[in-house]
């Protein structure tokens, strides 16, 4: 709630009857809800899209990876960095891997 007040002493008591209505106002407590149901079958059918697309994710990145391998030595060394520097930040040991130059 915004009170708007005035310092005019012609205004004080309309200035001192809003601020009691403020005063009045701070104390009430709201707990909004939100007014929708949720239909589970729905939830369960994202899900299970959602799942798919992270098992589809999963093969397109292990494809990847042992494409990554038959190369050569070096970039198989980039990845095991990578690696570790993921760990790393996944465990909270670094906070930006970016800013603190563990990528290159």
């Amino acid at each position: 709630m915004i009170a708007a007040l005035s310092a005019e002493e012609k205004n004080v008591s309309e200035t001192i009857s809003t601020c009691r209505f403020a005063q009045r106002v701070a104390r009430i407590l709201n707990k909004p809800i939100r007014n929708e149901e949720v239909d589970k079958n729905i939830v369960i059918r994202r899900l299970q899209r959602r799942l798919a697309k992270l098992h589809l994710e999963l093969a397109n990145y292990k494809h990847d990876s042992v494409t990554l391998r038959s190369d050569d030595e070096s970039s198989l060394e980039n990845e095991h960095e990578c690696v570790d520097v993921m760990r790393s930040f996944l465990a909270g040991r670094i906070n930006d891997p970016v800013a603190h130059g563990e990528i290159f």
